[in-house]
């Protein structure tokens, strides 16, 4: 066998296991039913005014008061 076609032949099937673990990685993730809540859970405090951020000196005040207001129905759907 040519060995240029022997390592191209190694490359195309490194990168589809890659990309097929990848898809597996990711189609586990969304199909989690605690995965799904969470997503519902932010989405909802997210209409109530909350913005996560990586640094937020208001934290956990400002997810208090959304979750407040999305307990009174002030706010997101339900």
């Amino acid at each position: 066998m040519n060995l240029t076609l022997l390592k191209n032949a190694t490359k195309r099937i490194g990168a589809m296991t890659v990309a097929t673990a990848a898809l597996a990685i990711a189609g586990c993730a969304t199909n989690d039913p605690v995965w799904q809540q969470n997503q519902r859970d932010l989405a909802n405090l997210e209409a109530c005014g909350y913005t996560p951020k990586a640094w937020d000196p208001y934290y956990p005040t400002d997810l208090q008061e959304a979750q407040r207001k999305y307990d009174a129905g002030q706010c997101g759907a339900r």
